[in-house]
């Protein structure tokens, strides 16, 4: 069974709750992950991971603006149409910040997966075992608020399906001018036809163009299957 437009709605608001949730958790997960060892500079530190967390930031104040967005629809009702200016926004939201989420994770996980390769190579030497033991276990658990980001990314994109859904599509009606175009094509078809037959079976009577325009527009069928 077809979902309602207001279930389409609940849907995208609680897809955008739940990113705002897993974003939130990611967050301190990154800036409260360090080495258990104290090497005075915080070198090991990736500028990936200041990234993730200022796209972070930015993705849950995105979804943060779209609650009211969908509060307004939810509240609309279904004999009005919503402004189609507030539907294009909430698109082009949820794609910004569904963009800036994917770029997060793919820089993440692969600076995390780049450094952790130097860290177990064979060939990195190390004055002590313990300090790579500690780098390769901060690694590992940058990991974590990682696949939470990824998570809200998945969600965001769920949230931009159901913003699409919800945007109407442009309709397909004829307009007066078409319309006129479409009638004067189907009177000269008929008086082209008329025309063509041979003399004696033409009615010795002058038939009035109004009497075309009279026609209903269905006859335009009558025009395709000709061709």
């Amino acid at each position: 069974m077809a979902l309602s437009r207001k279930a389409w709605i609940a849907a995208g608001m609680g897809a955008r709750l739940l990113m705002i949730a897993v974003l939130a958790v990611s967050v301190p997960l990154t800036v409260h992950n360090h080495t258990k060892r104290d090497y005075g500079v915080d070198y090991y530190k990736l500028q990936s991971y200041t990234y993730t967390v200022a796209v972070a930031v930015i993705a849950m104040a995105g979804g943060v603006l779209q609650i009211p967005v969908a509060v307004y629809l939810l509240c609309k009702s279904k004999r009005m149409t919503p402004s189609s200016l507030i539907l294009d926004f909430s698109v082009c939201a949820d794609v910004v910040v569904t963009v800036l989420l994917a770029s997060g994770v793919g820089a993440g996980f692969g600076a995390t997966n780049d450094i952790l390769r130097y860290v177990r190579s064979p060939y990195t030497r190390w004055e002590d075992n313990s300090v790579k033991d500690d780098l390769e276990d901060y690694y590992n658990k940058a990991f974590v608020p990682l696949v939470f980001i990824l998570l809200g990314m998945v969600l965001s994109m769920a949230a931009t399906v159901v913003s699409a859904r919800l945007r109407p599509g442009r309709p397909t009606t004829l307009t007066p001018t078409s319309e006129a175009s479409v009638t004067s094509s189907v009177e000269a078809k008929i008086i082209n036809s008329v025309r063509s037959l041979p003399t004696q079976f033409v009615f010795p009577i002058s038939i009035p163009t109004q009497y075309f325009r009279s026609i209903p527009l269905a006859l335009g069928g009558f025009q395709n299957s000709d061709q």
